[in-house]
């Protein structure tokens, strides 16, 4: 639970949903993603350790954010990961699959 927890913030810090400065306690996000506080503090744990948020006494997790040198570092390995992978579902996907993709979105 906490792995899911940890990934869901650290994309929701990577794109701007939760700002840099803003502040956020364990309860208001375990009622977010509906799980206990456990988890969500021990993500928040992993994300101070990864220097994304701060721990803020008696008040929660202030957000770091990402620097110009992180977001261009992400960009980078998004881009090596998701062209090949664009590629290959370009050769092997079907009409239809590509189709029914498109309109899930």
């Amino acid at each position: 639970m906490r792995d899911a927890v940890e990934a869901a913030l650290d994309e929701a810090i990577a794109s701007g949903e939760l700002e840099p400065g803003m502040l956020v306690t364990a309860p208001n996000l375990a009622g977010r993603f509906g799980v206990s506080a456990t988890p969500v503090r021990e993500a928040m744990i992993n994300l101070e350790r990864r220097g994304l948020v701060e721990s803020v006494p008696q008040k929660g997790f202030r957000v770091l954010g990402m620097g110009s040198a992180e977001v261009q570092e992400l960009l980078q390995i998004r881009s090596w990961l998701e062209a090949p992978a664009m590629a290959l579902v370009a050769r092997t996907a079907s009409r239809d699959q590509l189709e029914d993709a498109v309109a899930r979105r």
